[in-house]
């Protein structure tokens, strides 16, 4: 359907036979590449913005939630001068924190970007989002807790 740069790589919208489904497919990933002698369907391009870029992320699809996050003020001035999605909001909030809302599809690579912000972040909304962040981060800690034959 077209190629695409995000985020410092190539991917090719492209239609999937299999899964009967828009997929992105990595450049950097393709190997024995052949031709066929089938011809692709052919999308509008509103079909492929609506489902690549409406929501955040390289998984693609129409948005069904939107994340709230609170940044603490050390990590707001960052925050605010990026742009995570061209729908996003963000406001300064009286403490000097910054809330990003954000449409999504899915959570995957969001709550990976969440995760890189650490303690400085907050998902203040939907819940779902929020419990897999803090699963994610007791998952984590679980890697560094003191083992039975390790001096406390």
């Amino acid at each position: 359907q077209r190629l695409f740069y995000y985020r410092g790589n190539w991917y090719l919208a492209a239609f999937c036979h299999n899964k009967k489904a828009l997929r992105a497919l990595a450049l950097e990933r393709m190997s024995d590449i052949t031709r066929t002698e089938t011809a692709c369907l052919e999308m509008d391009d509103q079909q492929l913005n609506d489902h690549f870029f409406s929501s955040f992320g390289i998984f693609g699809g129409r948005p069904t939630d939107r994340a709230v996050l609170r940044f603490s003020p050390k990590a707001a001035r960052w925050v605010a001068e990026e742009q995570w999605h061209p729908d996003q909001a963000g406001q300064w909030l009286s403490d000097g924190s910054y809330e990003l809302r954000l449409p999504y599809a899915d959570q995957r690579e969001l709550v990976m970007e969440i995760l890189r912000y650490g303690p400085d972040v907050r998902v203040m909304a939907p819940k779902s989002l929020e419990q897999e962040v803090c699963h994610r981060l007791e998952k984590a800690l679980g890697q560094y807790e003191k083992r039975p034959h390790q001096k406390k």
